[in-house]
């Protein structure tokens, strides 16, 4: 590299020498000095002319790279694309396993009660008062603030109760959920504060809900079913095909108000419940 840049500075310096000294030798010989001048400019314009000639021939000239007649560039590109992908997909997804599909069940029962997860549970108990004869109005998906539908007389339109629903399976249900119902009761002065659940209430929530001061009342998935045993026998059964429409067992996100999916950990293989949206949702059971 040294060696061709020096090469490059000798041949400037010569080309310098040669500009310089023809006007010079024309003016010694008696040309006048605008005479000289002007060849001195047509000499470096030719000397200019000259590089860019040889410039433009040598690009014209310089060979192109071998084509690939093989196709194995293209093979390897789309290869490398397809591993990108397969890499980030495993990255963003684990492997799905769907559920095995379920017989729609012939009659009520407390087993189906407390089969129903938590979404279709709430709907359940939210048809169940508007087959009483009550206006239910569901709260917003997410954070419920202790309370899933308020009652409403159709009469009037006038607020009167709280239900707070969970459908916990093997949980127990602890005391908090309770306290934050009765506040909110208490808070709206509503006539009633109701807490339907299936599953088992905690030591601390039995005591609390006995004493004198609370005015929760609470409704397991026996009492739920006496409720439905007292409809008409049509409406039971147009209630039962309402509630086991579709997937009624599989967990909804409290997020998005979508299914969860099953699936599983590539590095653990432990099988855990997450929402379908994920990466944007990670909740998870």
């Amino acid at each position: 590299m040294a060696r061709r840049k020096r090469r490059d500075q000798s041949g400037a310096e010569v080309l310098f020498g040669i500009i310089v000294i023809i006007p010079i030798l024309l003016y010694l010989n008696g040309v006048s000095v605008g005479t000289a001048l002007t060849w001195g400019a047509i000499i470096i314009v030719s000397f200019l002319l000259m590089a860019l000639s040889i410039w433009f021939i040598h690009g014209l000239t310089k060979p192109s790279p071998p084509l690939d007649l093989t196709g194995a560039g293209k093979t390897h590109s789309k290869a490398h694309r397809a591993k990108s992908r397969a890499k980030n997909q495993r990255a963003t997804k684990l492997p799905i396993i769907s559920p095995e599909p379920t017989q729609p069940p012939q009659h009520w029962s407390t087993e189906l009660i407390g089969q129903l997860e938590w979404r279709v549970f709430e709907k359940l108990c939210t048809r169940l008062w508007e087959l009483k004869g009550f206006n239910a109005k569901e709260t917003q998906t997410g954070a419920d603030g202790g309370v899933d539908f308020y009652l409403y007389a159709n009469t009037t339109q006038q607020k009167i109760g709280a239900v707070q629903c969970k459908s916990w399976g093997k949980k127990q249900i602890g005391v908090s959920v309770i306290r934050e119902l009765q506040g909110v009761v208490a808070a709206e002065q509503l006539k009633l504060g109701l807490l339907m659940y299936t599953g088992q209430l905690s030591k601390d929530a039995q005591n609390f809900l006995q004493q004198p001061s609370v005015s929760i009342k609470a409704q397991n998935q026996h009492d739920i079913l006496s409720e439905i045993q007292k409809l008409p026998t049509e409406t039971q059964a147009s209630l039962l095909r309402e509630t086991t429409q579709g997937d009624y067992t599989t967990p909804s996100c409290p997020n998005c108000d979508q299914k969860l999916v099953q699936r599983t950990a590539k590095k653990t293989g432990k099988v855990f419940m997450g929402c379908v949206n994920f990466p944007r949702c990670r909740y998870t059971i």
